[in-house]
């Protein structure tokens, strides 16, 4: 339920999300922009507001790279799992888009 002059928040991954992961475990990032999808999805009963991205790089250790790629489902794979095991601490980006919609 939205009220008719509520919004409505998506956050979705940022094409650069983890790029570095990534590279490692598949061999390629491919950047994916998931703006536009979200934008899509939403319309014609909501309209596109503010868009922001959120975007830092920061480094983590083995295990919170661990839970960032468990908790996404970039490291579904069981072939992937030895590969995510073999990374240690890296620098990686976290990016997110964030987009807030009106009614429209």
């Amino acid at each position: 339920m939205l009220r008719s002059d509520g919004r409505l928040l998506l956050v979705v991954p940022g094409p650069d999300d983890l790029v570095e992961v990534r590279r490692l475990i598949l061999g390629a990032a491919v950047a994916r922009d998931r703006r536009d999808a979200g934008v899509k999805t939403f319309a014609p009963l909501f309209s596109l507001e503010r868009h922001e991205r959120i975007r830092c790089v920061t480094r983590l250790d083995a295990a919170a790279i661990h839970d960032f790629m468990t908790a996404s489902y970039r490291a579904g794979r069981a072939s992937r799992h030895a590969c995510l095991a073999s990374i240690g601490a890296l620098e990686v980006t976290l990016s997110r888009d964030a987009l807030l919609f009106r009614p429209a």
